[in-house]
């Protein structure tokens, strides 16, 4: 499972997943559409916490960011921390 969230070779790519630092974690992404559908799945790359949402509509991006922020916020996720200045 480490391997597929390092990223691998030139920007952000891991193996399938996107990896990216938000607030003061580090996070893999992945999302995906089709017609009539669309998924996002979003988790920590090291505390384990995360969420999958699926929608069956063509705008579904809105709904997905809504979810995602509100489990977000409901669970006390680290990607709303303020950078640390150093």
């Amino acid at each position: 499972m480490r391997n597929m969230v390092t990223p691998a070779g030139v920007g952000p790519f891991a193996v399938g997943f996107v990896v990216s630092s938000k607030g003061q974690g580090w996070y893999f992404e992945h999302d995906g559409a089709n017609w009539g559908f669309q998924a996002q799945v979003i988790a920590h790359v090291t505390k384990g916490y995360g969420v999958v949402i699926m929608t069956n509509g063509d705008n579904g991006a809105s709904v997905m960011t809504e979810i995602q922020d509100r489990v977000a916020k409901a669970y006390g996720w680290d990607l709303l921390d303020k950078p640390i200045l150093r």
